[in-house]
């Protein structure tokens, strides 16, 4: 009988176990249960969590695109203002200006491409990839902008030097009258000389400044980079030599019209010694005569 009893009483709670077992997740997701509660709470915290994640990502990435926008612009406008400054140049040949040009609008076209393709941009990694590319990838201001300020330069040096050049032939008519009124003038032909030679080289290194810029591309890696950079340099100083040049070629251009006009009032004081001196020879001679009469 105790047996029978006992045996029963095990079947009853192994039975209630197993009942209680299943009932306890019953009871968790039980509407209105204290661990449905936390459940559901739980649930909801981390559904919210998921929402302000996305909504800060969506958010992130419309600032990132807006900030590319504005740097492709202002790279889009200053190449637009060195359009209308290479059509400006007019001692710079025609193929050179064609070619910078040419490279300029495929450059704005670029950008333009690019600015379309980050603004369809919807995984963030292809966006980071395309934003550096805005940098790193064109150079606009580290390479594009520079080489056409440095052919500007260039064109101004090469264009300086001409109309001074023109000058120079005035200077060398004059001279020559001076000679061959008598005048010494071996020091102002001198002059003269070095005068032409300083324009020829201020030329010769306008040109030297836009050979090293005109096959220079946007590079792609460190090494490049750093090669076009040492290139810039290199021809910037260049330009550096040129207008150093025009200078000295001006500080010619000055002594010797110092000394032409330096020539001239000489010669006008002459002249007027002269006049002087034959006037009074005369009043003199109509004096006596007078007396004489």
């Amino acid at each position: 009988m105790i047996k029978i009893t006992f045996t029963k009483f095990l079947a009853s709670f192994a039975t209630g176990a197993i009942l209680l077992a299943g009932a306890i997740p019953a009871l968790a997701l039980s509407p209105g249960a204290d661990g449905s509660i936390r459940a559901s709470a739980k649930t909801s915290k981390v559904g919210t969590t998921t929402i302000k994640a996305g909504v800060n990502l969506e958010a992130r990435i419309a600032k990132a695109k807006s900030r590319a926008d504005q740097e492709i612009e202002r790279r889009i406008e200053a190449l637009t203002r060195l359009t209308a400054r290479i059509q400006s140049m007019n001692r710079v040949s025609a193929d050179v200006k064609t070619q910078m040009a040419a490279a300029v609008t495929a450059e704005i076209s670029s950008l333009t491409a690019l600015k379309a393709k980050i603004a369809a941009d919807a995984d963030i990694d292809a966006l980071k990839i395309d934003i550096k590319s805005i940098s790193q990838s064109y150079r606009i201001f580290a390479l594009i902008i520079p080489a056409g300020h440095i052919a500007a330069t260039a064109d101004k040096i090469k264009s300086t030097a001409d109309m001074m050049a023109a000058v120079g032939v005035k200077l060398q008519t004059r001279i020559a009258a001076a000679k061959t009124a008598g005048k010494e003038v071996s020091a102002l032909e001198t002059t003269l000389a070095d005068f032409n030679a300083k324009l020829t080289d201020a030329k010769a290194q306008a040109d030297a400044a836009l050979s090293i810029t005109a096959a220079l591309q946007p590079d792609q890696g460190e090494a490049q980079f750093q090669a076009n950079k040492k290139a810039l340099m290199d021809a910037r100083l260049k330009l550096k030599a040129g207008r150093e040049d025009l200078k000295a070629a001006r500080r010619d251009a000055g002594e010797i019209v110092q000394s032409l006009k330096s020539m001239m009032k000489m010669e006008v004081k002459g002249e007027l010694k002269g006049e002087t001196r034959g006037n009074a020879s005369s009043t003199k001679s109509e004096s006596e005569s007078d007396e004489s009469r």
